[in-house]
């Protein structure tokens, strides 16, 4: 007798834990490219099928590359699951520079301060040029926040001119621009 409890108890855990264990992320790649991140992938017959935050999806299983399996859950509807929530901030020093953290103030942006920093830019040194990044990438954070990432967009277009190719920028443009369906925008800016 307790030994069937003992193995009633021992199943009931093994069946959580599998069932734990099939809503860790997943990410599908397809052979296009196209990386889904999906929750309980499973594969049978010629079908992948997978969970995502509007259902249960299938797909031919001829247009899957590989699918990475993954211990952590999707990031749906997080704070900062977002292409737009980590701009940039590390990679630019002049972040940190309390004339270009101005071009901010109380949620608003100081266009006269941005303006300043642009002009210094111009035929300034290196510096200048970091600092005029750093102010538009700066901007691209509050409109990233406040959902508008085709301003975002546009702000790092301009922190680009000053710092052309840098990657992280190119990255997080690149991000942006898939985040609005503008596949065709996000791929030049990753070549």
């Amino acid at each position: 007798m307790v030994g069937k409890l003992i193995f009633r108890i021992l199943f009931a855990l093994t069946m959580v834990l599998a069932a734990a264990g099939s809503l860790a992320a997943d990410v599908i790649v397809l052979k296009s490219g196209r990386r889904i991140e999906a929750w309980a992938v499973e594969e049978r017959g010629d079908r992948v099928y997978y969970e995502t935050p509007d259902g249960r999806v299938g797909l031919p299983k001829r247009l899957v590359e590989r699918i990475e399996r993954n211990d952590a859950m999707p990031r749906w509807g997080e704070a900062g699951a977002s292409a737009t929530a980590d701009l940039p901030a590390a990679d630019l020093p002049a972040l940190g520079d309390a004339d270009v953290q101005g071009v901010i103030e109380g949620g608003e942006i100081n266009r006269e301060l941005l303006g300043q920093l642009e002009r210094e830019a111009e035929g300034g040194s290196e510096a200048a040029r970091l600092r005029a990044a750093a102010g538009h990438v700066l901007v691209a954070r509050l409109l990233a926040e406040r959902n508008d990432p085709a301003g975002a967009s546009e702000s790092l277009r301009r922190a680009l001119r000053y710092l052309p190719n840098h990657p992280v920028l190119l990255l997080h443009l690149a991000s942006l621009e898939a985040e609005q369906q503008r596949y065709a925008a996000a791929l030049d800016r990753l070549r």
